[in-house]
């Protein structure tokens, strides 16, 4: 059934623009990474190329939760240590937000990465508002 109703022949027979759009996109991925810099690029990838980060705002309650996390070792009772560790990643996931990579590369923003949590730490110069959610400032 899904090769049937992807198939080329049934696409043009129903006048799709799922043909012309994935020409676009075989395009881009066979191309050189500089058209990822292209602003209609970056929209049809924007779901593909996100990241999730941790906002300046919350830096020091997340870096007070990495410490809790890494002082876990001291607990000898396994049971007790894998959920208090289920626990905190939780509330570490609580302050993560999603933004396009191409932010972090494009402006050479400041982060911070904990590789042992993947933890990408975000530098001053992106505010975030409960309200408006990430708001970069690097961006002119």
């Amino acid at each position: 059934m899904v090769e049937t109703l992807y198939s080329e022949e049934f696409l043009r027979k129903i006048n799709s623009n799922y043909i012309k759009k994935w020409k676009e996109i075989e395009e881009i991925l066979d191309s050189k990474w500089e058209k990822l810099l292209i602003k209609k690029v970056q929209r049809i990838f924007r779901d593909i190329f996100t990241v999730e980060v941790v906002p300046y705002r919350f830096k020091e309650i997340v870096q007070e939760l990495e410490k809790d996390y890494y002082n876990l070792k001291q607990i000898d009772d396994k049971q007790k240590r894998k959920k208090e560790r289920l626990r905190i990643l939780k509330q570490i996931n609580d302050y993560k937000v999603p933004i396009p990579l191409y932010w972090l590369s494009q402006n050479k923003s400041t982060f911070e990465y904990d590789s042992d949590l993947g933890l990408i730490m975000l530098g001053v110069e992106f505010e975030y508002e409960s309200n408006l959610g990430l708001i970069n400032n690097t961006i002119k």
